[in-house]
């Protein structure tokens, strides 16, 4: 998976999972992609990678991040068919 999992212990994997708000049934189909920062830094922006879990599709790699955090996940999907892009975020730390 993302070329085999990582040999440094600060290697993190970011999985997102993505759902239809009007029908909750789950998208398959996108471009996904995520940036992961400490608060103040620019970090690393990777795709997020298709791959089946429980026989559902999601999106994931892997992303370097040391210290406790706080961290901060940007994260862009494109739809096929859809012009604009949504974009969120979301803030972690290594508890």
């Amino acid at each position: 998976m993302h070329g085999g999992t990582p040999k440094g212990s600060d290697e993190y994997h970011v999985t997102i999972a993505l759902f239809d708000a009007k029908t909750g049934e789950r998208i398959s189909r996108a471009d996904v992609r995520a940036r992961v920062a400490e608060i103040g830094m620019y970090g690393e922006e990777k795709e997020l990678q298709p791959m089946e879990i429980a026989g559902t599709e999601t999106f994931g790699n892997y992303f370097p991040m040391q210290g406790d955090g706080p961290f901060r996940i940007y994260v862009t999907i494109r739809l096929p068919g859809r012009s604009e892009a949504i974009s969120t975020r979301f803030e972690h730390w290594h508890r």
